[in-house]
């Protein structure tokens, strides 16, 4: 009985560090998207700095958001990782649709999971 409790309280521990987990790695999809958005924005404002500056500081921002990318793309791997440990463990964590195509499993992975 107390393996049952064990693998239980395991599993459900497990379903919280994911929800978790995808929260965060939608956040960090938000802000990337922000700081994309503010990087074009100064690479097209040459008055916001001198121009010696400009190309200089768009270099190490772009460094610092393939920085965050990359972060991201880790995170999104163990999310992944966990998901199919839950599965393995409990069986019926498995739900979800048959598709017969990788363009209708993308799709459903883009509507319901983190993205790349």
């Amino acid at each position: 009985m107390r393996s049952t409790l064990d693998r239980t309280a395991f599993i459900q521990m497990l379903s919280v560090l994911i929800n978790d987990l995808s929260a965060r790695v939608a956040a960090n999809e938000r802000m990337i998207r922000a700081f994309n958005r503010r990087l074009r924005r100064l690479a097209k404002s040459p008055r916001a700095a001198p121009r010696t500056t400009i190309p200089k500081l768009t270099k190490h921002l772009r460094r610092r958001r393939d920085l965050m990318i990359l972060s991201h793309n880790e995170q999104v791997k163990i999310y992944y990782r966990l998901v199919c440990l839950r599965a393995d463990i409990d069986p019926e964590t498995r739900g979800g649709p048959a598709v017969d195509s990788a363009e209708d499993l993308v799709a459903y992975l883009a509507g319901r999971h983190p993205t790349h």
